[in-house]
């Protein structure tokens, strides 16, 4: 991805990252930027190593699954603790970037990694002293991959666990409600996904692009209705 090739709304905050950094560090804080044109290798600028990602990893499950299913009236993410596959507690926040035309085109990320915190105020716990910190739940885990093809196969593997047969023994419409569970996570809007579930449930991508376009034309009529 050349850098000379983003909006200049994502390129402007290259700076304000580097600013952050060097404020706060690269220890335990790590500052993310996404092009969401390429959801597949969408990070595009990263200072920290909190996640252990690199420029061209792909968006994450959870930010892939809102921005499929809000679209450009996404809500930022502010503050969610999450666990990642290493074991690490994460506070992470999501805020969304747009253009001039009010399209979400990018974000800026922030992860901080609290595991340090959460270990000490367990120590204090044990030894039975009072600290004043804030009390968090884990609300998620989120797929930090650095590889497209990791959270292509973790989405797909969370939708076809829903199935209670094989997928290649499904039914048509259990194959549409399958298909339209991975929709909404946002899997099809990763490049090579329809191949992927058409070899996953054994049948022809052009059955998998009819389904998926019987989808989208309910899901279509759907939001006019409700208007």
């Amino acid at each position: 991805m050349n850098k000379n090739d983003l909006p200049n709304e994502l390129k402007n905050l290259f700076p304000i990252v580097d600013a952050l950094s060097q404020m706060f560090g690269e220890s335990h804080y790590e500052f993310v930027v996404h092009d969401f044109r390429f959801p597949e290798s969408s990070l595009c600028y990263i200072k920290g190593n909190v996640t252990g990602r690199n420029i061209g990893a792909p968006l994450t499950d959870r930010l892939l699954s809102i921005y499929r299913r809000e679209g450009d009236d996404a809500k930022d993410v502010i503050n969610l603790i999450t666990l990642t596959d290493k074991g690490k507690t994460i506070k992470s926040s999501s805020i969304f970037i747009k253009d001039s035309k009010g399209k979400i085109i990018g974000s800026l990320g922030i992860n901080i990694d609290i595991s340090d915190s959460e270990r000490i105020a367990d120590l204090f716990s044990v030894l039975n002293l009072k600290i004043n910190t804030e009390s968090h739940k884990l609300s998620s885990t989120i797929d930090f991959a650095d590889d497209v093809n990791m959270i292509l196969s973790d989405l797909m593997n969370q939708s076809i666990a829903k199935c209670e047969k094989a997928p290649e023994f499904l039914t048509k419409e259990e194959r549409i409600e399958l298909l339209e569970d991975m929709e909404q996570k946002g899997v099809f809007l990763i490049k090579g996904a329809v191949e992927e579930a058409a070899k996953r449930l054994g049948v022809s991508i052009y059955t998998i692009y009819n389904h998926l376009e019987e989808i989208r034309k309910k899901s279509s009529s759907g939001k006019e209705g409700s208007k």
